[in-house]
């Protein structure tokens, strides 16, 4: 949402995560598109925006391997993550997410 990017970027901050005692964990790191670089301007000096819905942060994970990666999505760790593993925390989440994000966070992966 408009102007929640400082806030959503303190709370990924301040969150707490156990992934650093996994298992072919490597790191963990939050991606913030940016806008206002220079190669991002046209030729008339007006910057190129993006399309709409065109997503503001990208958060990701490395890890050794698929195994381990499979091993903390389907585990106890993700679900603390992303809620605690209770429904109380998991809706907590999901509205601190809707109060920030304009669209629903989408999964990629890479070999």
């Amino acid at each position: 949402r408009e102007g929640a990017g400082p806030k959503f970027e303190k709370r990924w901050a301040e969150r707490k995560s156990s992934l650093a005692s996994l298992a072919g964990f490597k790191f963990f790191t939050l991606l913030r598109r940016c806008d206002d670089m220079p190669d991002m301007q046209q030729d008339d000096g007006s910057l190129k925006r993006y399309p709409e819905g065109t997503p503001d942060y990208m958060s990701m994970t490395w890890w050794q391997n698929k195994k381990n990666f499979n091993s903390w999505r389907t585990g106890p760790a993700f679900k603390e993550a992303h809620g605690g593993g209770s429904i109380g925390g998991f809706l907590s989440a999901i509205v601190g997410s809707l109060m920030v994000l304009k669209t629903a966070p989408a999964p990629s992966m890479w070999e």
